[in-house]
C-alpha cells in the first residue's frame, strides 16, 4: 500500500529575488573553489605518480617507465572529476532556479574531486597552502553527497525520522573539514573504521531508497531512482568495496610488490569506470530525459555487449576449429584463409543470433510480447488491380480514397441505385494468402453483425475475379485524423461529444464479444449533419472475437502503438474490452492536447513508455481543461486494466 506523503511526491518550488541571487552565488563560490583545488593538486598528483613511491621497485621491475605511470594514474581522476563537473553544471545550466539541483550540482562536483582517496589525502598533506581547502572540500561533499542519497530525488525526508542521522552526518562531516587534526574527525579514525562507516551509510542508502519505492513514490520516481540508485550500487561495489577491502583482508595488496602494483592499476581503472555511473545515473534521474527511452537503450547494449562477447568467443574457437580442419586437409593452409572463413560463418551468425535475443531481453526483462520490429507487409504503390471504371458486382470504382499496408479504399457507387459507397479491397500482393483473405472475411462477417450508429454499416462483400472487396458506407467528413490535424486540440464540449459516440459504439461491440484492438483518429471516420460530428467506428481488420477460436496472428498485427494498450504489448492474443478503453483515453488525450501521451524516437522506447511511464496530466499541457475531465482521462489510462474504468461508456460518462 503507498503512503499518502505529500512531501514524497512535490516539487521544489523555484527560487526567485534575493534567494535566487544568494543560492546561485554560493553555487559559483564552491564549485569555483573545487576548480581551482583540483587543478591546484594535479601537478602533486603527477609528482607522486612519478616517484612512485612504494612501487617504484615494482615499476622497474616490469618496466613500466614513471612517466607513462603518472600519465596513466593521474589521467583517471581528472576525467572522473571532468565528468562530474560537465553533468553538475549541465543540470544547473537546464534548471539554474532550482536549489535542489544546485544541492546536487555541488554534492556530484565535490563527488569527483574531493572523494576520499589516498590521493587527495596525500596531496593534501603536501600542499600547506592549499591543505584547509582540500579538507574543507571532502566535508562538503560528505555533507551534501550522503544526504543526497536519501532523499533524492525530491529533496524531502521520507521516513521523517531519517532527518536525524542524516544531521548529525552532515555535522560531524562539516566539522571534520574544518578541523581535520581534531580527535573526532573522521580523518582520525582506524582505517577499518574508515571502511565500515560509509559502507554503512551508504548500504542504508539503498535500503531507505529501497523503502520509499515500495511506499511513497510515484512511477516517475521510481524510474528516476532507479538510474541513481544503479550508479550508487555499481560505484559502491566496484569503486569502493572492491578497492578497499581486499587490501584489509590480504595485507600484502597494500604493500609494494607486483601483484600490490597490479591490483592497484586494475582496481583504479575499474573503480574510475564505476564511479562514473554516478554523473550518468543522476544526469538521467535529474533531467528526466527520455527515460523510457534509457530503458530501450540500456536493452540495446544488453543485447549487443552480450551478443559481441558471445560471438567474440566463439570467432576465436571456429578459427581455431576452421584451422586445424584446413591443416589437416591441406598441408600448409594459409592461416588467413581460416581467419576469413570463419568471419564470414559468424558474420553470417550475427544478424539472426541479435534477433533471438533482442526477442529474449525483450520477454524476460520488460513483458514485450510482440515483434516490434516486424512490420506489415508492404503494398508498393500501383500493386493494386483495381481501377477507374472495374465493377465489382454491383458497384463501380470511381476513384481512390486511401491505401495502406494492409488495404486498399476506394470511392464507389452502385451501378443501379447510384448510391455512393466505400469500397475496401485487399491488395493482390496479399490476396494470394490465406492468413490475409482469412482476416479480410472475418472482418466482413464482424462489421455485418454489428448494428449501431456508431459503427460503419457493411452493404455488400465478395470476390471478382481474384479481388475480394466489401462495400461500406461513404463518409464525406474524412476522418477523425485529418480533422485533428485542420483543427488542432478540440473544444471540451466537442471532445466529450466524440469520445460519447465512440464509447457507445465499443460497449455495443463488447456487449457482442468484439475487441477491436486498433481505436485511433484514422479508424473514426467523421459524418456531418447539420453542423455536428458524427463518429463512426471503423477497420475491425484485427479485432478479437471474445470466446471465440479463431486465432489469426502469423501477421503480427495488434495495433497501433502510439495507442496499444499495456495488456496487448504482454499478449496480443488474450484481451478484453479495457483495451479499448485505454486506447480511447490514448485519443481523447490527444483530441485535448494536440500531442499524445507517450511519444519516443524508437518503437521499442514507446512500448517501454506504455507498460511503465505514466501519463502526463492533461492540465499540464492545456490550463482550461477541467479537474474531472484530467482525472477521468488519466484514470483510464491506468495500466493496470482492473485501476481503469471498466466500460467505455462509464469512461465518456466521467467526461462529460
Amino acid at each position: 500500500m503507498t503512503v499518502s506523503d505529500p512531501s514524497a511526491t512535490s516539487t521544489q518550488p523555484a527560487l526567485a529575488g534575493a534567494r535566487l541571487i544568494l543560492a546561485r552565488a554560493a553555487w559559483l563560490l564552491i564549485v569555483a573553489l573545487a576548480m581551482v583545488t583540483f587543478a591546484a593538486m594535479v601537478p602533486t598528483f603527477v609528482e607522486l605518480a612519478r616517484n612512485g613511491g612504494l612501487y617504484a621497485g615494482s615499476l622497474a621491475q616490469l618496466g613500466i617507465s614513471p612517466n607513462v605511470y603518472a600519465a596513466g594514474v593521474v589521467a583517471l581522476p581528472i576525467i572522473q572529476f571532468a565528468a562530474c563537473c560537465a553533468v553538475g553544471i549541465l543540470i544547473v545550466w537546464r534548471k539554474s532556479d532550482d536549489w535542489w539541483v544546485m544541492f546536487v550540482s555541488v554534492a556530484l562536483i565535490t563527488f569527483g574531486g574531493f572523494s576520499v582517496s589516498g590521493d587527495v589525502l596525500a596531496a593534501a598533506n603536501r600542499m600547506a597552502v592549499f591543505r584547509p581547502l582540500i579538507f574543507l572540500l571532502i566535508g562538503i561533499w560528505n555533507a551534501t553527497f550522503v544526504p543526497f542519497l536519501y532523499i533524492f530525488p525530491n529533496g524531502k525526508f521520507a521516513p521523517q525520522w531519517t532527518r536525524w542521522p542524516i544531521l548529525v552526518w552532515v555535522v560531524w562531516s562539516l566539522a571534520s573539514g574544518v578541523l581535520p587534526d581534531a580527535p573526532f574527525s573522521q580523518f582520525q579514525q582506524s582505517a577499518v573504521a574508515i571502511f565500515i562507516v560509509p559502507l554503512i551509510i551508504y548500504g542504508g542508502s539503498v535500503a531507505i531508497q529501497g523503502y520509499r519505492q515500495r511506499h511513497y513514490y510515484n512511477a516517475s520516481q521510481k524510474q528516476q531512482t532507479k538510474w541513481m540508485l544503479m550508479g550508487l550500487l555499481i560505484s559502491l561495489v566496484g569503486g569502493y568495496v572492491l578497492f578497499r577491502w581486499p587490501p584489509l583482508m590480504f595485507p600484502g595488496l597494500a604493500g609494494g610488490g607486483v601483484s600490490a602494483l597490479i591490483f592497484q592499476l586494475v582496481s583504479r581503472v575499474f573503480g574510475t569506470l564505476a564511479l562514473l555511473t554516478v554523473p550518468v545515473g543522476i544526469a538521467f534521474s535529474i533531467l528526466r530525459y527520455r527515460l523510457w527511452d534509457v530503458d530501450f537503450l540500456i536493452n540495446r547494449s544488453i543485447v549487443y555487449g552480450a551478443l559481441t562477447a558471445g560471438l567474440v568467443v566463439l570467432f576465436v574457437a571456429g578459427f581455431g576449429v576452421v584451422q586445424a580442419l584446413f591443416t589437416h586437409l591441406h598441408e600448409g593452409m594459409n592461416a588467413g584463409i581460416a581467419l576469413a572463413v570463419s568471419g564470414v560463418i559468424f558474420g553470417l551468425l550475427f544478424m539472426p543470433a541479435r534477433r533471438r535475443l533482442q526477442r529474449f531481453i525483450d520477454q524476460r526483462l520488460y513483458g514485450i510480447k510482440i515483434d516490434y520490429n516486424k512490420t506489415p507487409v508492404p503494398n508498393p504503390a500501383g500493386s493494386g488491380i483495381v481501377t477507374v471504371g472495374t465493377r465489382l458486382g454491383a458497384y463501380e470504382i470511381s476513384g481512390p480514397l486511401g491505401k495502406g499496408g494492409m488495404a486498399e479504399v476506394y470511392k464507389g457507387q452502385h451501378t443501379t441505385l447510384g448510391r455512393e459507397v466505400a469500397i475496401k479491397t485487399l491488395p493482390a500482393n496479399l490476396a494470394t494468402e490465406s492468413d490475409f483473405r482469412k482476416r479480410f472475411e472475418r472482418e466482413a462477417r464482424t462489421i455485418a453483425a454489428l448494428k449501431h450508429p456508431n459503427i460503419v454499416e457493411l452493404f455488400d462483400s465478395g470476390e471478382t475475379d481474384g479481388t475480394y472487396y466489401m462495400v461500406m458506407e461513404y463518409f464525406k467528413g474524412g476522418d477523425l485524423s485529418d480533422y485533428m490535424k485542420d483543427t488542432g486540440p478540440l473544444k471540451i464540449d466537442e471532445t466529450r461529444q466524440l469520445v460519447a459516440g465512440i464509447g457507445g459504439a465499443l460497449d455495443y461491440a463488447h456487449q457482442q464479444g468484439v475487441v477491436h484492438r486498433d481505436i485511433k483518429p484514422s479508424n473514426v471516420m467523421l459524418q456531418r449533419n447539420n453542423g455536428d460530428l458524427r463518429p463512426v467506428l471503423t477497420d475491425f481488420g484485427i479485432a478479437r472475437i471474445m470466446g471465440g477460436t479463431t486465432r489469426i496472428t502469423r501477421t503480427g498485427m495488434v495495433g497501433t502503438f502510439d495507442y496499444i494498450a499495456p495488456e496487448q504489448i504482454r499478449d496480443a492474443t488474450d484481451v478484453d474490452g479495457r483495451a479499448d478503453v485505454y486506447s480511447l483515453a490514448v485519443m481523447a488525450f490527444q483530441l485535448l492536447t494536440g500531442r499524445l501521451p507517450f511519444m519516443a524516437s524508437n518503437p521499442g522506447a514507446l512500448l517501454i513508455a506504455h507498460l511503465n511511464q505514466p501519463a502526463p496530466n492533461p492540465r499540464d499541457l492545456r490550463a482550461d481543461i477541467p479537474e474531472e475531465v484530467a482525472e477521468a482521462t488519466l484514470r483510464a489510462l491506468e495500466k493496470d486494466p482492473a485501476r481503469r474504468f471498466q466500460t467505455a461508456g462509464d469512461f465518456s460518462a466521467a467526461l462529460a
